[in-house]
């Protein structure tokens, strides 16, 4: 369910990918019906829930709870000229990314973008905190 591929035939030698690591609704609602069926206490949300799987010292916790990993960008290892490229690649790559991801041209593109992802947001099979909007020229990005 993670989406991190275990092997990638053209990717650079080392490559450190970010992202983020969640909980479906459906699968964290499953488990917590396990957890609750098991006599243990039921999860509060999806993000905390996360966030304290990640933190856990031993791999098998993990590795029975149903995350998702989701790539946004990159550490080291890819040189691309911008985010937008560096997506496609990823994804090109096998890592999951954000399905909501667009390329706007101007204000009134990046104004309809967001509109789009608020309407989307009660339909998502994930929770969201809203929009990130990025400048996906990576020599303007680094020029702002």
């Amino acid at each position: 369910m993670m989406r991190v591929p275990m092997v990638m035939k053209t990717a650079p030698a080392y490559l450190s990918v970010r992202g983020e690591v969640i909980f479906d609704l459906a699968g964290f609602e499953k488990m917590n019906e396990r957890r609750q069926s098991r006599g243990e206490p039921a999860f509060k949300n999806p993000r905390n829930a996360a966030a304290g799987t990640v933190r856990q010292l031993d791999p098998s916790v993990a590795r029975g709870r149903p995350l998702q990993f989701f790539a946004h960008s990159i550490g080291e290892g890819l040189d691309t000229a911008s985010h937008s490229t560096l997506i496609q690649h990823l994804s090109t790559l096998g890592f999951q990314t954000a399905s909501l991801t667009r390329v706007c041209e101007g204000l009134d593109d990046v104004i309809a973008a967001i509109e789009a992802i608020g309407a989307a947001r009660n339909g998502l099979p994930y929770e969201i905190d809203g929009a990130v909007v990025k400048v996906s020229d990576n020599a303007q990005a680094e020029q702002l």
